[in-house]
């Protein structure tokens, strides 16, 4: 998508729907670095069986060394009863605000096992968002 002569996009899939997160393990995806792009939208969407709730973060580097969250950019997406329920978050964040490298923490807290899928796409708006980090819930 290239509408203005200015705007460059680059989509990533950071992990996939064939892998599942069990009742209180963790998920890592893949890190993203900014490349010449200065925004990215993380979507995490998943199809939501029974009572579950799926926590995560971003989180940024510097040097794949200590990872930390990114302020605002917490969530938790939840169903308390039924089958088939779809979630959706966003979350959009601007990299001269992160540190290199930044990817999603993924957490189960409640029911058995969820399937979440993680893409992102990077842009560069040729005008100013003027945000830092914004968080979004699609239901």
């Amino acid at each position: 998508m290239n509408f203005d002569g200015k705007t460059g996009t680059k989509h990533t899939s950071l992990r996939g729907p064939a892998q599942v997160i069990s009742l209180g393990d963790f998920a890592e995806t893949e890190a993203i670095e900014p490349n010449g792009y200065r925004h990215a939208l993380f979507v995490v969407h998943c199809n939501i069986s029974g009572a579950r709730v799926l926590n995560g973060e971003l989180q940024d580097t510097a040097d794949f060394g200590e990872w930390t969250a990114i302020p605002g950019t917490s969530f938790s997406m939840s169903v308390a009863n039924g089958d088939g329920v779809e979630a959706t978050r966003a979350i959009l964040v601007a990299h001269d605000s992160v540190q290199r490298y930044v990817r999603v923490y993924l957490t189960t807290i409640a029911g058995t096992s969820v399937a979440p899928t993680v893409s992102v796409m990077q842009f560069n708006p040729a005008v100013d968002l003027g945000q830092n980090a914004v968080n979004l819930t699609v239901n």
